[in-house]
């Protein structure tokens, strides 16, 4: 992918292109990490796992548990 050129809006923003945002898998309203890395700011999906199995949280919970992980607990 090549690069794009993008200016900074007075509060900080930056659009990040549809083209990027695709590949990346990442949508509309969707988290994402930041972070600095060598003098370099790295932008990356913010893949939400469950606490006990580790698998992909489907919807945003304050307990970051899968839905099977909080049906176990319930049975126990």
């Amino acid at each position: 992918m090549e690069n794009v050129v993008r200016k900074i809006d007075k509060t900080g923003r930056v659009v990040l292109p549809i083209d990027f945002r695709k590949n990346l898998g990442i949508k509309d309203g969707e988290e994402i990490l930041l972070g600095i890395n060598e003098g370099h700011i790295t932008i990356k999906r913010n893949i939400r796992s469950c606490r006990i199995c580790n698998s992909e949280l489907s919807n945003k919970n304050s307990f970051s548990l899968c839905e099977k992980c909080i049906e176990k607990i319930k049975k126990a």
